[in-house]
């Protein structure tokens, strides 16, 4: 939230007081000078007398914008990324219990539209029971098959395909989310703009590196679009302020996700134009998903932007950590992984799908566990519902 913006929302509740300037600053004990101050929309989150003067308002420091500092440990090394963190309330047995708990409760029709109403206008409404990805999911299973045996519409079947896998867990890392930071809109903006933006980088880099073949272009490859979605991170994250590493977590998978989705799109349509048959897109796209499952863009951009989020001791992002030897060597693990399943044959990128379901979920879910070496957000239960929202 902007300076300007603070000072608007201050004054529309001054204005809807019933007492008096003097008798508001008699009741507080501040001074004109202070209440000027307070009026300004400069942040004085560390001032108590703020802190009360924003509760008479009946607001709080977070719904003018205050975000928590960093609590989590940065990262050391590499294996950060594959080993629990050392905390008395990482317990990563019974967290994972709890998320598979969780993923199989079964909400009531209130509750979904509830839930779906906060999830798209609102923050600081915490964790919630996981049903949007699901829904998505089988609901895009009913319309393919339904296509399939009625209509046949290729342009159906491809925009379908290419959404079932990366989307389906771009939702379900967003509700395993504290929704604290980022909502469903904010996702979406993030997968659109984010994909088409990654994408059209990844063309404007090419022209400079041209498109060799071979092992060469296939690394080439990797490189080129791994650099292109870290800068359409950078470029979108600008000054945000992240509280954990999950949440840029999920900001990296939605870029990520976004190019996976359009260019498994870009795949489909070239494999039935060359081919002239409209079944061998649908195997292509089919394929495609399957090995999202393991590997995609979503899972590699999910793993580099946090990285380096986790190196910053702040929550503030040191964009310098990118020479950071971590960063770098995470950078480039991922890179030559993309290169290899490019270059592989098909029996090979089976393996590598395999292999990465286990090894990109796990370090998500790496992530995922941090979140709980956090404190507790204090007085979470009564956060303003128009708290900010990123892209307001």
């Amino acid at each position: 939230m902007t300076q300007r913006e603070r000072q608007a929302l201050i004054k529309e509740r001054l204005l809807q007081q019933t007492l008096t300037p003097n008798e508001f600053m008699n009741m507080l004990g501040i001074s004109k000078d202070e209440l000027n101050q307070y009026v300004s929309g400069k942040p004085y989150f560390d001032d108590m007398k703020y802190l009360s003067f924003l509760a008479a308002l009946d607001l709080n420091k977070y719904a003018l914008g205050y975000i928590e500092p960093k609590l989590e440990k940065p990262l050391q090394s590499p294996m950060d990324l594959l080993r629990p963190q050392d905390s008395n309330q990482n317990k990563p047995i019974s967290a994972f219990k709890k998320l598979l708990y969780n993923m199989r409760q079964r909400t009531t029709k209130h509750y979904r539209e509830e839930t779906l109403k906060n999830h798209l206008f609102e923050l600081n409404f915490g964790y919630t029971i996981p049903f949007m990805y699901k829904y998505f999911f089988i609901g895009v299973l009913l319309v393919f098959i339904t296509n399939l045996l009625l209509a046949q519409m290729v342009v159906i079947d491809n925009v379908l395909l290419s959404f079932s896998v990366p989307f389906t867990l771009l939702l379900l890392v967003y509700e395993l989310d504290q929704h604290d930071q980022l909502n469903l809109k904010d996702i979406l903006f993030l997968f659109v703009a984010g994909g088409i933006l990654s994408i059209g980088v990844t063309f404007f880099i090419r022209d400079i590196t041209g498109y060799p073949t071979g092992m060469v272009g296939d690394i080439v490859t990797g490189f080129v679009e791994e650099t292109a979605k870290l800068l359409t991170c950078m470029f979108l994250v600008r000054k945000v302020k992240f509280r954990n590493v999950y949440t840029a977590f999920v900001f990296g998978f939605a870029v990520g996700a976004g190019f996976d989705v359009f260019e498994t799109m870009d795949y489909g349509i070239n494999a039935i134009l060359t081919t002239g048959v409209a079944e061998t897109g649908t195997m292509t796209l089919i394929t495609r998903s399957l090995f999202a499952l393991g590997v995609g863009h979503h899972f590699w951009t999910g793993i580099i932007f946090p990285s380096l989020v986790g190196l910053s001791k702040t929550n503030q992002i040191d964009f310098q950590k990118v020479l950071h030897p971590t960063f770098i060597v995470v950078f480039l693990f991922i890179s030559l992984y993309h290169a290899l399943f490019n270059y592989s044959v098909y029996v090979v990128q089976i393996g590598l799908a395999i292999l990465g379901a286990f090894l990109f979920n796990y370090i998500g879910y790496q992530f995922y566990l941090r979140r709980f070496t956090e404190l507790p957000k204090e007085e979470k239960e009564d956060l303003y519902v128009e708290s900010f929202s990123y892209f307001n």
